[in-house]
């Protein structure tokens, strides 16, 4: 025995998943609306689609601090480039000096075993408060 036509499951099921993914992002951004032009919450902390549809198109056309919003993002990836080919290096080096030298082992070891049960996350906190921001 088949379920009725009308039942939810039924038609979830006959849903491709690209229009479930298009009508939640849809009522994410009526809720959204909703929220910030009812005046359920303030503008300072969650500011409507439509401001920030404007603060964005006047970054793009105007830039920020005298730089486009293209030379923004491209000096951000080389810094991300950068990071990530010196932590590459450095964790690759000290990988093979670990394994070369018993001694480096010995030194390196517990600072790495300190770190290794730690979330991923909890690094970036500690960086900002080892190295700072800016």
């Amino acid at each position: 025995m088949s379920a009725p036509p009308f039942a939810i499951g039924t038609r979830l099921k006959a849903t491709p998943p690209w229009a479930v993914a298009l009508l939640s992002g849809a009522a994410a951004l009526a809720a959204w609306s909703a929220a910030t032009g009812f005046g359920l919450v303030s503008d300072l902390f969650l500011p409507g689609p439509l401001d920030l549809w404007s603060g964005l198109q006047e970054l793009w056309e105007e830039g920020y601090k005298g730089r486009s919003l293209l030379e923004h993002i491209g000096l951000s990836m080389m810094r991300v480039g950068a990071g990530f080919l010196t932590g590459a290096v450095t964790g690759t080096l000290l990988g093979l000096g670990m394994g070369f030298s018993r001694p480096l082992d010995a030194a390196a070891a517990p600072f790495i075993e300190f770190l290794r049960p730690l979330p991923q996350m909890a690094y970036l906190v500690l960086l900002i408060v080892w190295l700072g921001i800016g």
